[in-house]
């Protein structure tokens, strides 16, 4: 599950639950100020998440989750196992500036 507005640099972004029992328990998944791959530079850095909104399944069984006022997605790969890793791409347009505000993201396939 995703969790809008995190309080800290240090909370929760994505959490998945333990339990499906009253009362529900949850373990983070990803918190906000992890380190991730960018993209489009290859380079480590903080993930922008400072306002992550919808969390999608995306290709493979990564989970993609958009950062609404960070304008950037999000892609966690083997969440919640060892081997996870997290990359992001910043949304610009041809010019070089933010090219809006996802709100969600979707993953067309071919008929």
């Amino acid at each position: 599950m995703s969790v809008t507005n995190p309080g800290s640099g240090t909370d929760p972004v994505v959490v998945q639950l333990t339990n499906l029992a009253s009362p529900l328990l949850q373990s983070a998944v990803l918190a906000s100020g992890a380190t991730g791959t960018n993209l489009a530079t290859g380079q480590p850095g903080p993930i922008p998440a400072t306002d992550p909104d919808s969390l999608k399944s995306g290709p493979n069984g990564s989970l993609v989750l958009s950062g609404e006022a960070d304008q950037a997605l999000m892609f966690i790969n083997s969440p919640g196992q060892a081997g996870q890793s997290v990359s992001f791409l910043n949304l610009l347009n041809a010019a070089g500036a933010p090219a809006g505000s996802p709100d969600d993201a979707i993953f067309p396939t071919a008929a």
